[in-house]
């Protein structure tokens, strides 16, 4: 044995197995990540058939997972009757460790402070974070606080696997048994939790705010596509949000009950569920009156169900306000003179075409509202002729034009295109600001792409008229 490794003398007993058995990177990185237990018992056992192959990458990985599954079946190394190892062992396994890890720095260039805490790591970490470490690009000049951030999640995750029993480990991933562990210096699946996934303290308060039962729904089902990375909280935000609705408290608000005399609704003070809600969805001034003006059940269910078409806006206000528009004309609810698309645009729809509610799986407007809309039809001829001649209804113009000041800004186009659209229909303003998705954001000029849109929707409207 002492001969076999002045062989190797050169390169070290691992290189100097690749060099023997060259493979690709993928099959050298599975082999790197394994246990040292695993890597030297490939490095003694490994045996082809056929000497001298230019790659043995499927050979080498097959027989890499069978070691990996006998030694996992035998238990973790530390129990009782695990195999003792010399300290002349010992000192070669570090002197590998060593090497595989200036490899890996070579693959993602780090700074000498993050070479330092990824070397001082204990073996089992250092391996973890080396085989599942997995940045979000390729070929960067610098990976230092990436993987300064993966190696204290490892180290954490380490430290939890040895806190809790294996079993109770199984138990927390079937999603049983996540009640909080208190006392003893033992920290609560909810620290762990965030110390897997760091978020801000804005997002922390939001989690903390729910309900027990949607707390632990939202640590049992969170699985982003990257581990690793340095802020979650915009990931977590919305996934909150989501684990909201589909918990009990969306069953509860599914269904608006109308409403049997109209009256006046007065402007509700903002609650924390509301001011939460701009702060998600952020919106102007105006928007957020007629969100607080709408009656409480009505608020229920847009706060329960409104899932806008793309995460990470800037500016809400439209959809909102498209929305809760919506909202009120399933549960009838009036508009006032005050609010956006107020008059006749507030009223035109009336369910021939409630797009955004089948997308969503809404239901369509109620008997009760469509008898409600024959007894209104007679007042509001006058404003439908009026729009049909491309002039905006009494009243709501102002509103129009604040919608449509915010689409513009969003969606740049030349003065014919904005011309084009906001004469069109109430309702067609309407349709196009709740449903223009463009391929592409953020280009300097979508004034092709919005006349298309717009005269497609114009086109439907006739269609469903007739």
């Amino acid at each position: 044995m002492r001969h076999s490794r002045s062989a190797d003398s050169e390169h070290g007993p691992l290189d100097g197995f690749l060099l023997k058995y060259p493979a690709d990177d993928r099959a050298q990185d599975f082999l790197l990540s394994s246990a040292p237990e695993v890597v030297e018992r490939v490095i003694r056992d490994f045996r082809p058939l056929n000497e001298g192959e230019r790659d043995y990458s499927g050979l080498l990985t097959s027989f890499v997972k069978k070691v990996r599954l006998q030694h996992s079946e035998r238990g973790p190394p530390g129990r009782e009757g695990a195999p003792h190892r010399s300290p002349e062992r010992r000192g070669h396994d570090s002197h590998d460790l060593r090497r595989t890890v200036d490899k890996f720095c070579r693959r993602y260039p780090v700074d000498d402070d993050a070479y330092g805490c990824l070397a001082k790591c204990p073996t089992d970490v250092a391996l973890r974070v080396m085989r599942d470490f997995r940045p979000p690009r390729e070929g960067e000049a610098d990976y230092s606080a990436l993987l300064k951030t993966f190696v204290r999640k490892c180290h954490t995750e380490g430290h939890v696997a040895a806190t809790y029993a294996p079993s109770r480990g199984r138990e927390r991933d079937r999603g049983e048994d996540r009640r909080p562990h208190r006392g003893g210096g033992r920290r609560s699946p909810m620290e762990d939790f965030l110390g897997r996934y760091p978020i801000d303290n804005r997002a922390r308060e939001y989690l903390e705010s729910l309900p027990a039962e949607v707390q632990e729904l939202v640590m049992s089902e969170f699985r982003p596509k990257r581990e690793g990375e340095a802020d979650y909280s915009s990931l977590m935000t919305s996934f909150i949000t989501r684990c909201r609705q589909d918990s009990g408290v969306q069953e509860r608000a599914s269904r608006i009950p109308v409403q049997p005399q109209r009256q006046e609704v007065v402007a509700a003070a903002p609650t924390g569920d509301l001011e939460e809600f701009r702060r998600l969805y952020p919106m102007d001034d105006r928007a957020f009156e007629f969100l607080t003006t709408s009656p409480p059940e009505v608020r229920e269910h847009i706060l329960a169900t409104f899932q806008p078409r793309r995460q990470n806006d800037t500016d809400y206000s439209a959809p909102v306000t498209a929305y809760v528009r919506e909202c009120r004309k399933q549960s009838g609810t009036p508009f006032s003179s005050g609010t956006p698309f107020s008059a006749g645009g507030a009223e035109r729809g009336h369910g021939r075409r409630c797009t955004p509610s089948r997308s969503r799986g809404r239901r369509p407007p109620t008997r009760e509202y469509s008898r409600h809309r024959g007894r209104r039809g007679r007042e509001l001829e006058g404003s439908r002729s009026r729009s049909r001649d491309h002039r905006k209804p009494e009243g709501a113009g102002n509103e129009i034009g604040e919608v449509l000041r915010h689409f513009a800004k969003k969606y740049p186009v030349d003065d014919r295109a904005f011309e084009y659209l906001s004469n069109s229909d109430p309702d067609v303003i309407w349709r196009v600001v709740q449903d223009f998705v463009p391929k592409r954001e953020g280009e300097s000029d979508y004034s092709a792409l919005v006349t298309t849109f717009v005269k497609r929707v114009r086109e439907r409207d006739c269609l469903a008229r007739r």
